[in-house]
């Protein structure tokens, strides 16, 4: 297996044992994947409505704030 796998497969699991141990009463933690080609991408959406990207692409990109155009 892949050291990039089992990071995964570790993370999966830890995040897995989290929340059954401490579950999140009336609170929601939205996560959306996106794979956009040369690299991929991940919006977390917080339980207070707060939004972060997290560009995983091959190079360096600006961050640019939400809502203007490049």
């Amino acid at each position: 297996m892949k050291p990039r796998s089992i990071l995964r497969c570790l993370s999966a699991v830890v995040l897995g044992w989290i929340l059954l141990v401490c579950p999140v009463q009336g609170q929601t933690l939205e996560l959306r994947f996106f794979d956009v080609g040369q690299g991929d991408a991940a919006l977390i959406v917080t339980p207070a409505g707060k939004r972060v990207l997290v560009d995983a692409g091959p190079g360096p990109s600006p961050v640019v704030p939400t809502g203007t155009a490049r």
